[in-house]
């Protein structure tokens, strides 16, 4: 189980949203992004990007390495918290 970090700064959305930090970029689609969260691949729908997050849908290019917020359910559903 890996674990992410809920951001204090979102203190209006506390539980929804969680942060992992060190996340690479595998692939980009049309509505989501493949990242690799500590050796996990997950697809996370843009949709569900946290609209403060560093790493955004629209500007993420495969390679790319950073911060990303988004919804905890995803985490969840994937194991990864």
């Amino acid at each position: 189980m890996l674990l992410g970090t809920e951001d204090p700064s979102l203190e209006y959305n506390r539980g929804k949203f969680i942060h992992f930090d060190d996340v690479s970029i595998i692939a980009k689609s049309k509505k989501a992004l493949l990242v690799d969260i500590e050796g996990e691949e997950v697809w996370i729908p843009a949709s569900e990007i946290h609209y403060k997050s560093p790493i955004q849908w629209d500007d993420a290019k495969p390679d790319d390495e950073g911060t990303i917020i988004f919804a905890r359910w995803i985490a969840e559903t994937e194991g990864i918290i």
